[in-house]
């Protein structure tokens, strides 16, 4: 069981460093877009923190962008 949880470890580490087409990482577009269905700007600033606070706790650099 414990390689299992190593391996999805390394599958998350590699997901949330990961950068699409634009050169960005998720932090980067969660901090420039947050959720795109956000109804107004409070509830899209709230979404943005909350996206960028989980991948934060899931191990994402807050230091990634160049």
């Amino acid at each position: 069981m414990a390689k299992a949880s190593e391996q999805g470890q390394e599958c998350l580490e590699t997901v949330i460093e990961c950068r699409n087409a634009k050169d960005r990482t998720p932090i980067i577009e969660a901090c420039l877009r947050g959720y795109q269905d956000a109804g107004d700007k409070a509830e899209a600033f709230v979404a943005r923190k909350e996206i960028v606070q989980e991948l934060i706790e899931a191990g994402a650099d807050p230091n990634s962008c160049r």
